[in-house]
């Protein structure tokens, strides 16, 4: 495998992901797609690893989506096919399933599969340019059903309709009223911005943090909490933490934390 099509790095408690294909726009071929969760399993082995930040290689585009050129051979009987999804949906479900926060950091389109990276991580900062769009439907094929719950839970069934029925691209500041985009920076200063929050959320309390993220992502997945079975575990096994101790002693001593995930 082509080690150098998707990069990964770690400095103190911060690691990128970038997709390393600008002359593709990053699009993603089934190499990449059958790397990606080997990547991440091997960056998360790092305990001090609290916030992967996702991003494209150059200045074109966060993800062009799937690489279009592989998709005829793929398409080649019901094996094939399935073969396909499962890497395709494995791919996405390893980044929605980090433990720890992930940002992803969108400039130019992230489109088809790169759209919906970028919905599997908790928040998405874009520059001006950026575009999401999910175009299956132009090409012959629907979203896979677990990327199709994330998108119907940031911009509702109807405007998730409208995206996926006609293919369109979602420019910056619409993704943002939508909830597709977390905030819009000027593109001169979304590296430095994505950094600066990346950090913010990196120095809390990390069991704290992994607990926020489980909670919310159950609420998405099982609104009515009927899949919960002990509704109280997580907040208890943070709260007798000795982080907990330490940021409580840090408040009263008046200065910063310092949280080690214990």
């Amino acid at each position: 495998m082509d080690q150098t099509l998707i990069l990964s790095s770690q400095t103190g408690h911060l690691a990128f992901v970038v997709f390393n294909r600008p002359e593709k726009r990053n699009s993603l071929n089934f190499q990449m797609l059958e790397m990606l969760p080997g990547i991440l399993q091997e960056l998360t082995k790092n305990p001090d690893l609290r916030v992967i930040i996702f991003r494209g290689s150059g200045e074109a585009a966060f993800c062009a989506g799937g690489d279009i050129t592989e998709f005829k051979q793929h398409a080649q009987g019901r094996q094939n096919a399935e073969k396909w999804h499962e890497v395709l949906v494995g791919a996405i479900e390893s980044v929605y399933n980090l433990e720890i926060p992930t940002v992803a950091m969108v400039h130019g389109p992230a489109a088809g599969a790169g759209c919906e990276i970028a919905l599997a991580c908790d928040i998405r900062l874009v520059a001006p340019d950026a575009r999401f769009g999910i175009t299956g439907s132009r090409l012959g094929f629907p979203i896979p059903f677990r990327n199709a719950v994330r998108l119907v839970s940031l911009v509702g069934p109807a405007n998730a309709k409208k995206m996926l029925y006609t293919g369109e691209f979602i420019p910056a500041e619409e993704a943002h009223r939508m909830g597709l985009a977390t905030a819009v920076v000027n593109k001169e200063d979304l590296e430095k911005r994505t950094l600066e929050l990346a950090a913010e959320i990196a120095a809390n309390a990390p069991l704290a943090q992994g607990a926020i993220k489980r909670t919310i992502d159950r609420i998405v997945q099982d609104p009515s909490l009927s899949s919960v079975k002990d509704p109280s575990r997580w907040f208890v096994e943070a709260f007798l933490s000795r982080d907990l101790q330490e940021g409580v002693n840090a408040f009263l001593e008046k200065r910063k934390p310092v949280f080690k995930g214990e």
